[in-house]
């Protein structure tokens, strides 16, 4: 059987109100996302792009569960395992209930295995312990370019300041007593954070942070509405932690 993508989508996000929980759908790989664009709405290939996925999902949330525990200290691990056998009940019961309310048949499928996913996807958010970015690190482009960074991380949130150098001149450099421009929020080992524009305005600018191997991190710049106006740290491949 064949679905209309666009139909399909709507009435599976009706249909599961836990996305109010926001499962969070940029943590399916790019495959998936290639995977459903390319099934032109047929049941067997939807299920096939779900299965996979589920699969890939399954193994996050069971190494990020690990981690978890690891992490803890035995009463800590011990309710965490009871809540866990706990969830995969009820995950498993909430996806057989929104499945009957389509009363059989394929589109009952491929609801049942949407929230499989969605829910899978976002227990292993849950479990996944942010890596660390407070530190101080420094990273070179050419002779003339660098950029500095200054992060703290309190749980998933992160603060901190940016020093961008371009030849001799000092771009968005804090000054003395300048409250932190930059904060955003800690996902895995990522980070996404805002910073105002060059003319002050707050948040306009939005940068991804990544850590790396050996406590080294990237910098990608992913908005900017000064754009080609004034100079902006746009892309450093490499930061060494410096402190």
């Amino acid at each position: 059987m064949k679905f209309d993508t666009y139909l399909l989508v709507t009435v599976l996000s009706l249909s599961l109100p836990f996305h109010a929980a926001k499962a969070s759908e940029e943590s399916f790989t790019p495959a998936f996302k290639k995977c459903m664009s390319n099934s032109n709405g047929i049941t067997v290939a939807m299920r096939d792009c779900y299965n996979d996925e589920i699969i890939k999902q399954d193994a996050r949330l069971n190494k990020n569960y690990k981690a978890f525990l690891a992490s803890h200290d035995s009463d800590t691990k011990k309710s965490f395992v009871e809540a866990q056998r706990l969830w995969l009940k009820y995950r498993d019961a909430n996806c057989n209930a929104w499945m009957a309310t389509e009363a059989g048949g394929t589109l009952a499928l491929l609801v049942g295995d949407s929230c499989n996913l969605k829910m899978t996807a976002q227990r292993a958010d849950e479990l996944e312990i942010p890596a660390s970015f407070s530190g101080i690190w420094r990273g070179e482009r050419g002779e003339q370019i660098s950029l500095s960074l200054t992060l703290k991380q309190t749980g998933n949130e992160i603060t901190g300041t940016y020093c961008y150098m371009d030849g001799g001149d000092q771009i968005d450099c804090p000054a003395i007593g300048e409250s932190d421009p930059l904060h955003g929020v800690v996902k895995g080992s990522s980070a996404i954070v805002w910073f105002p524009s060059t003319g002050g305005e707050p948040d306009k600018r939005k940068a991804r942070i990544t850590l790396k191997k050996e406590g080294k991190i990237s910098w990608e710049l992913l908005e900017d509405p000064d754009c080609c106006f004034t100079p902006t740290p746009h892309s450093f491949e490499t930061l060494n932690r410096t402190g």
